[in-house]
């Protein structure tokens, strides 16, 4: 939504989070006890670009969330123990 965007037109950062969150919750039916958790912001994500949400989960591991843009570059990777 509109509100999602800062003034130079980039989705804020916000949003990547809520996203990943999301995708957490809605790939494992909850989301784990967070420990720790890692935000790395890799590119802009504008107004109109198609992403891909992507999880990985592994026990003790961690869980992975990935924002991946259409053209194949992560947008965003959020890691949780």
């Amino acid at each position: 939504p509109f509100s999602a965007l800062d003034f130079n037109g980039h989705v804020n950062n916000t949003e990547y989070v809520r996203w990943a969150l999301d995708a957490v919750h809605r790939k494992l039916g909850g989301l784990p006890e967070i420990r720790a958790i890692q935000l790395t912001y890799l590119a802009e994500v504008f107004e109109g670009d198609e992403i891909e949400l992507l999880v990985s989960a592994d026990g003790d591991r961690g869980t992975c969330a990935c924002i991946r843009k259409s053209g194949g570059a992560n947008a965003f990777l959020m890691e949780m123990l």
